[in-house]
């Protein structure tokens, strides 16, 4: 536990020094999505690799780095998006236009979808081409290992840029896996008894899933009243409460079903962990795992929202 407890604490240092650039230059937050891309295919090959199946790290790599493009597309036009400094040193007179680019939107997924369809294209057949059909196996582990990283980091770059002051959302997608994964393990580990998912871990109870669902809706509330008051300048009603109860419950269950789904993977590949990185925590993809999925649910909603 103490080894836990040290490593979360250093670990979440690093994580933060990383992420308090960027609320004045969004580029320098980008450094995460780039790390987490390049241990990920590392630690996603060698997981595999203990079962005879053969990936290429430097594919997955290429794969998981596919939003680079599409990032240095957003970093050229920064002068049309609203940064996190420009709300917080505007949130009292509403001066700013909060509006969506919907040309960026466009642009960028443009420049993504084309840029993952070509490197996921030479992924399937340059293998095919060479080693014929008994390779046909591997390569679709690999792109399903890829896209499985690939789309939440480019929805993470999405969230740091096109949403208008982005760089909250995106803090908020990575601190909200946090405080899920901490109440389940800590009413999981206090009060649970019967396995929710026996056959991927015995360890995950019902009542940690419990545990994430309510951890998450009671972190969402202050939260959602904090942005509300300081920075975006809504006035608030019983419906937004509602709703944000919600999202928060829906989140805090999407949290634990990509824990449930990194299992999947270690399991099928017959480890514990991803990797020995992160001592008590694992590698880089078991402390993302969850990550992945909010920040394509937090994308998700946030789009929603601009376009509502």
């Amino acid at each position: 536990m103490l080894v836990r407890v040290k490593t979360a604490i250093i670990y979440g240092l690093i994580i933060f020094l990383i992420l308090i650039p960027g609320f004045t230059n969004p580029e320098f937050t980008v450094l995460l999505l780039v790390l987490i891309a390049v241990f990920s295919a590392k630690e996603m090959s060698l997981a595999f690799d203990k079962i005879q199946i053969n990936f290429k790290p430097g594919y997955l790599r290429l794969t998981y780095l596919s939003f680079l493009p599409a990032f240095i597309f957003l970093f050229l036009n920064r002068s049309k998006l609203v940064t996190a400094e420009m709300l917080w040193n505007n949130r009292t007179n509403q001066s700013l236009n909060l509006t969506l680019n919907k040309d960026l939107l466009l642009g960028s997924v443009f420049i993504y979808s084309l840029t993952l369809g070509l490197v996921l294209s030479y992924i399937l057949f340059k293998p095919i081409l060479t080693k014929g059909s008994k390779i046909l196996k591997e390569t679709i582990f690999q792109i399903a290992m890829g896209t499985y990283i690939a789309i939440p980091l480019f929805a993470g770059l999405l969230l740091l840029y096109l949403i208008p002051a982005g760089w909250f959302w995106f803090v908020l997608a990575i601190i909200t896996p946090w405080i899920a994964d901490s109440c389940a393990y800590f009413m999981g580990r206090k009060w649970g008894k019967k396995p929710i998912v026996p056959n991927l871990s015995p360890n995950k109870t019902y009542v940690g899933f419990y545990g994430s669902v309510a951890g998450t809706i009671v972190f969402y509330l202050p939260v959602f009243y904090f942005a509300a008051n300081y920075l975006y300048l809504i006035e608030i009603k019983p419906i937004h409460w509602l709703a944000v109860t919600l999202f928060a419950g829906v989140l805090g269950a999407l949290i634990e079903l990509g824990d449930w789904l990194a299992s999947a993977i270690k399991r099928y590949c017959g480890i514990k962990d991803f990797s020995n990185l992160l001592p008590g925590h694992g590698g880089v993809i078991d402390r993302f795992d969850s990550t992945f999925f909010s920040f394509t649910a937090i994308l998700t909603i946030a789009l929603l929202i601009h376009f509502s």
